[in-house]
C-alpha cells in the first residue's frame, strides 16, 4: 500500500522522538539536568505536534497510534532512568512503568480495545511536567540566576517526586483494574487472523482508523469477527 508524503512527514516527527531519547544520554553526562531538562521540554513537545499534524492533515493510522506509544514509553524510560542516577525512588517507578506496559500489551493482544486510558494521559500530561521541572530544579544554580529569585528547591523536587510516583500507582491499579475485568482470553495471534494485504491496509489507512479506533483489537484484526 502506498503511502503519503504527509504520513512520512508525520511520522518522521514521531521518529525524532525515538533519536531525541538516545540523544539525552550524551546531553545529560556532558551538559547536565539543566540541559536534560531544556532537551526534554523540547522533544516532549513533538509528542503534541506529531499528533496535532496527524489529526489536521487526516493521516491518524493505527501504525502512527502505535509507533507514538512505543516512542512514548521509549522515551519516558530512558529519562526516568537518568533521573534514577540522582533519585532512586525513579526505580520503582520504572518498574511500575513496565507493568503498567505488560498489562496494557497483554490486554491489546488478548482482543480488548488498545487506547489509552483517560487516567493514562493525565498522568503522561502530569509526569511531562514534573519530570521537566525536577530535572531543570537539579541545577538550583542555574535556575534561580535565571528566575532571580531563591527556591526551596528541594522541598519542591520531593513535591513533585510525590505527584509521579501517585500518579503511576493509581495508573497501574487502573489498567490492571480494566484488564481483570475484561476477563482472560485466547490471544488474537493463537486465532485466525484476516491475511496480509488487508492487515496492511488497516494499519495505513486514515479512513480506517477513523471508523475503527474505538474497537476491540479481536473485531480488527480476526476473520469472521463481530
Amino acid at each position: 500500500m502506498k503511502v503519503s508524503k504527509r504520513f512520512i512527514l508525520v511520522n518522521s516527527i514521531t521518529f525524532l522522538r525515538v533519536i531525541g531519547s538516545i540523544l539525552l544520554i550524551p546531553i545529560y553526562f556532558n551538559l547536565g539536568y539543566f540541559a536534560l531538562g531544556i532537551g526534554v521540554l523540547i522533544f516532549v513537545s513533538t509528542d503534541s505536534i506529531d499528533g496535532f499534524l496527524a489529526r489536521v492533515l487526516h493521516t491518524s493510522t493505527f501504525f502512527g497510534a502505535i509507533f507514538d506509544a512505543v516512542s512514548d514509553k521509549l522515551f519516558n524510560i530512558i529519562v526516568l532512568i537518568l533521573l534514577s542516577i540522582k533519585y532512586p525512588i525513579m526505580l520503582l517507578v520504572i518498574l511500575m512503568e513496565f507493568i503498567i506496559f505488560y498489562v496494557a500489551f497483554n490486554s491489546t493482544i488478548s482482543g480488548n480495545k488498545s487506547r489509552t486510558t483517560k487516567l493514562g494521559k493525565v498522568k503522561m500530561v502530569v509526569m511531562s511536567l514534573s519530570i521537566v521541572l525536577i530535572l531543570l530544579l537539579s541545577d538550583p544554580t542555574k535556575i534561580n540566576e535565571l528566575l532571580n529569585i531563591s527556591l526551596n528547591n528541594e522541598l519542591i523536587i520531593n513535591c513533585l517526586l510525590t505527584i509521579i510516583f501517585l500518579f503511576e500507582g493509581v495508573t497501574l491499579i487502573d489498567y490492571t483494574r480494566l484488564y481483570i475485568k475484561n476477563g482472560k482470553k485466547k490471544k488474537v495471534f493463537e486465532r485466525e487472523l484476516k491475511d496480509k494485504k488487508e492487515l496492511q491496509r488497516m494499519l495505513l489507512s486514515h479512513e480506517f482508523y477513523k471508523e475503527n479506533k474505538n474497537e476491540p483489537i479481536e473485531k480488527l484484526v480476526l476473520k469472521n469477527s463481530k
